[in-house]
Protein backbone atom coordinates (compact mmCIF):
# COMPACT_ATOMS: atom_id res chain seq x y z
CA UNK A 1 0.00 0.00 0.00
CA UNK A 2 2.87 2.32 0.79
CA UNK A 3 4.61 1.62 -2.52
CA UNK A 4 1.40 2.67 -4.23
CA UNK A 5 0.93 5.99 -2.26
CA UNK A 6 4.22 6.42 -3.19
CA UNK A 7 3.95 5.99 -6.71
CA UNK A 8 0.93 7.76 -7.24
CA UNK A 9 2.11 10.93 -5.26
CA UNK A 10 5.60 11.01 -6.63
CA UNK A 11 4.14 11.30 -10.03
CA UNK A 12 1.79 13.80 -9.14
CA UNK A 13 4.86 15.63 -7.92
CA UNK A 14 6.22 15.42 -11.13
CA UNK A 15 3.72 16.08 -12.80
CA UNK A 16 3.05 19.72 -10.81
CA UNK A 17 6.47 20.56 -10.80
CA UNK A 18 7.60 19.72 -7.65
CA UNK A 19 10.10 17.52 -7.94
CA UNK A 20 12.88 19.90 -9.31
CA UNK A 21 15.62 19.12 -6.58
CA UNK A 22 17.20 22.96 -7.43
CA UNK A 23 14.58 24.32 -5.54
CA UNK A 24 15.23 22.66 -2.41
CA UNK A 25 19.25 23.84 -2.24
CA UNK A 26 17.66 26.70 -0.47
CA UNK A 27 14.24 28.29 0.61
CA UNK A 28 12.84 28.67 -2.74
CA UNK A 29 10.46 25.94 -2.36
CA UNK A 30 8.44 27.27 0.46
CA UNK A 31 7.17 29.88 -1.81
CA UNK A 32 7.39 28.18 -5.16
CA UNK A 33 4.22 28.27 -7.18
CA UNK A 34 3.41 24.76 -9.29
CA UNK A 35 0.79 23.51 -11.72
CA UNK A 36 -2.35 23.20 -10.11
CA UNK A 37 -2.59 19.42 -8.80
CA UNK A 38 -5.31 17.26 -9.91
CA UNK A 39 -8.34 17.02 -7.31
CA UNK A 40 -9.01 13.32 -8.30
CA UNK A 41 -4.99 12.50 -7.36
CA UNK A 42 -5.38 14.14 -4.37
CA UNK A 43 -8.51 11.96 -3.63
CA UNK A 44 -6.74 9.20 -4.44
CA UNK A 45 -3.25 9.97 -2.17
CA UNK A 46 -5.65 10.94 0.87
CA UNK A 47 -7.78 7.95 0.64
CA UNK A 48 -4.23 5.55 0.11
CA UNK A 49 -2.71 7.78 3.15
CA UNK A 50 -6.06 6.34 4.94
CA UNK A 51 -6.04 3.10 4.15
CA UNK A 52 -2.55 2.56 4.74
CA UNK A 53 -2.55 4.00 8.26
CA UNK A 54 -6.17 1.89 9.01
CA UNK A 55 -4.40 -1.11 8.27
CA UNK A 56 -0.87 -0.32 10.86
CA UNK A 57 -3.32 0.43 12.92
CA UNK A 58 -4.99 -2.36 13.02
CA UNK A 59 -1.64 -4.70 13.21
CA UNK A 60 -0.12 -2.45 16.29
CA UNK A 61 -3.64 -2.33 18.43
CA UNK A 62 -2.70 -6.55 18.58
CA UNK A 63 0.82 -5.87 19.22
CA UNK A 64 2.06 -2.39 19.95
CA UNK A 65 5.55 -3.11 19.46
CA UNK A 66 5.56 -4.89 15.75
CA UNK A 67 8.28 -3.03 14.26
CA UNK A 68 7.44 -3.70 10.70
CA UNK A 69 3.99 -2.05 11.29
CA UNK A 70 5.70 1.00 13.56
CA UNK A 71 7.73 1.43 10.61
CA UNK A 72 5.34 1.54 7.63
CA UNK A 73 3.33 3.57 9.28
CA UNK A 74 5.83 6.08 9.63
CA UNK A 75 6.44 5.60 6.16
CA UNK A 76 2.73 6.31 5.31
CA UNK A 77 2.85 9.67 7.51
CA UNK A 78 5.96 10.64 5.91
CA UNK A 79 4.52 10.53 2.37
CA UNK A 80 1.47 11.99 3.68
CA UNK A 81 3.44 15.39 4.88
CA UNK A 82 5.25 15.22 1.95
CA UNK A 83 1.46 15.63 0.39
CA UNK A 84 0.27 18.33 2.74
CA UNK A 85 3.27 20.28 2.64
CA UNK A 86 4.14 20.73 -1.57
CA UNK A 87 0.63 20.02 -2.69
CA UNK A 88 -1.51 21.03 -0.27
CA UNK A 89 0.56 23.81 0.87
CA UNK A 90 -0.26 23.67 4.41
CA UNK A 91 3.20 22.91 6.50
CA UNK A 92 1.27 23.36 9.91
CA UNK A 93 -0.63 19.93 9.21
CA UNK A 94 2.68 18.77 7.38
CA UNK A 95 4.91 18.96 9.86
CA UNK A 96 2.49 17.50 12.61
CA UNK A 97 2.65 14.07 10.10
CA UNK A 98 6.39 14.79 9.98
CA UNK A 99 6.94 14.72 13.36
CA UNK A 100 4.32 11.61 13.97
CA UNK A 101 6.66 9.45 11.17
CA UNK A 102 9.68 10.93 12.72
CA UNK A 103 8.44 9.30 16.11
CA UNK A 104 7.97 5.90 14.82
CA UNK A 105 11.25 5.61 13.21
CA UNK A 106 12.88 6.61 16.17
CA UNK A 107 10.76 3.93 17.92
CA UNK A 108 12.17 1.60 15.05
CA UNK A 109 15.78 2.59 16.08
CA UNK A 110 14.58 1.89 19.63
CA UNK A 111 13.27 -1.55 19.14
CA UNK A 112 15.90 -2.66 15.86
CA UNK A 113 19.32 -0.49 16.09
CA UNK A 114 20.63 -2.32 12.68
CA UNK A 115 17.14 -0.80 10.64
CA UNK A 116 19.25 1.69 8.40
CA UNK A 117 16.15 2.83 6.66
CA UNK A 118 14.25 3.55 9.35
CA UNK A 119 17.41 6.57 9.31
CA UNK A 120 15.57 8.29 6.31
CA UNK A 121 12.88 10.03 7.85
CA UNK A 122 14.87 10.49 11.10
CA UNK A 123 17.75 12.58 9.19
CA UNK A 124 15.80 14.38 6.92
CA UNK A 125 13.55 15.69 10.12
CA UNK A 126 16.83 16.22 11.98
CA UNK A 127 18.34 18.12 9.19
CA UNK A 128 15.17 20.04 8.37
CA UNK A 129 15.00 21.41 12.07
CA UNK A 130 18.47 21.64 12.52
CA UNK A 131 17.76 24.24 9.40
CA UNK A 132 15.67 26.50 11.13
CA UNK A 133 15.82 30.56 12.04
CA UNK A 134 16.68 30.43 16.00
CA UNK A 135 13.94 31.84 16.74
CA UNK A 136 11.81 29.75 15.31
CA UNK A 137 14.47 26.31 16.38
CA UNK A 138 13.18 28.33 19.85
CA UNK A 139 9.49 28.29 19.75
CA UNK A 140 9.36 24.60 18.20
CA UNK A 141 11.86 23.59 20.73
CA UNK A 142 8.84 24.47 23.38
CA UNK A 143 7.15 22.10 22.56
CA UNK A 144 9.81 19.35 22.62
CA UNK A 145 11.21 19.21 18.82
CA UNK A 146 15.17 19.78 18.05
CA UNK A 147 16.65 19.01 14.78
CA UNK A 148 20.78 18.78 14.44
CA UNK A 149 21.64 19.17 10.84
CA UNK A 150 25.03 17.75 11.21
CA UNK A 151 23.41 14.68 12.98
CA UNK A 152 20.85 14.70 9.83
CA UNK A 153 23.36 14.45 6.75
CA UNK A 154 25.56 11.46 8.56
CA UNK A 155 22.02 9.58 9.11
CA UNK A 156 21.37 10.20 5.88
CA UNK A 157 24.44 8.73 4.24
CA UNK A 158 24.18 5.60 6.81
CA UNK A 159 21.12 4.88 5.37
CA UNK A 160 22.45 5.45 1.72
CA UNK A 161 25.70 3.51 1.52
CA UNK A 162 23.59 0.89 3.92
CA UNK A 163 21.99 -1.06 0.38
CA UNK A 164 18.52 -1.35 1.94
CA UNK A 165 15.32 -0.44 0.37
CA UNK A 166 15.56 3.18 1.01
CA UNK A 167 19.00 3.49 -0.31
CA UNK A 168 18.12 5.33 -3.04
CA UNK A 169 15.34 7.20 -1.69
CA UNK A 170 17.82 8.68 1.69
CA UNK A 171 20.50 9.81 -1.21
CA UNK A 172 18.25 12.33 -2.96
CA UNK A 173 17.44 14.88 0.09
CA UNK A 174 20.80 13.91 1.34
CA UNK A 175 22.54 15.16 -2.16
CA UNK A 176 19.96 17.84 -1.83
CA UNK A 177 20.94 19.03 1.94
CA UNK A 178 24.90 18.75 0.67
CA UNK A 179 24.78 21.23 -2.14
CA UNK A 180 22.64 23.57 0.16
CA UNK A 181 25.66 23.31 2.29
CA UNK A 182 28.00 23.93 -0.52
CA UNK A 183 29.84 20.55 -0.17
CA UNK A 184 29.69 20.02 -3.24
CA UNK A 185 32.39 16.77 -3.25
CA UNK A 186 30.48 15.47 -0.78
CA UNK A 187 26.90 15.84 -2.74
CA UNK A 188 28.78 14.67 -5.79
CA UNK A 189 29.87 11.38 -4.07
CA UNK A 190 26.60 10.66 -2.79
CA UNK A 191 24.80 11.00 -6.27
CA UNK A 192 27.64 8.85 -8.04
CA UNK A 193 26.56 6.53 -5.29
CA UNK A 194 23.12 6.52 -6.69
CA UNK A 195 22.77 6.95 -10.26
CA UNK A 196 23.40 3.34 -10.99
CA UNK A 197 19.98 2.84 -8.84
CA UNK A 198 17.83 5.27 -10.97
CA UNK A 199 19.06 4.20 -14.43
CA UNK A 200 16.63 5.47 -16.35
CA UNK A 201 17.18 9.19 -14.90
CA UNK A 202 19.10 11.74 -16.38
CA UNK A 203 18.40 14.08 -13.65
CA UNK A 204 21.70 12.87 -11.59
CA UNK A 205 23.86 12.55 -14.55
CA UNK A 206 23.12 16.01 -14.86
CA UNK A 207 23.80 17.18 -11.40
CA UNK A 208 27.15 15.69 -11.29
CA UNK A 209 28.15 16.99 -14.22
CA UNK A 210 27.10 20.56 -11.93
CA UNK A 211 29.24 19.34 -8.74
CA UNK A 212 32.07 19.06 -10.85
CA UNK A 213 31.38 22.82 -12.40
CA UNK A 214 31.33 23.87 -9.23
Amino acid sequence: MNHLLSAVLVRELYRIGAMNTGEYSNDSFVGQVHRPPDPAQKERIKQLAQQAEKLEESELARNPNNVDMIYARGVTRAQFAAYTGLIERAWFSSLRNAVGARHDHERVLELSPQNQDAKLVVGTHNYIMGSLPLAVKVAVAMVGLSGDKEKGIRQLSEATHANGETSVDAGVPADAFLRREHRYAEALEIARSITPGIPGTFCYRWKKATCCAR
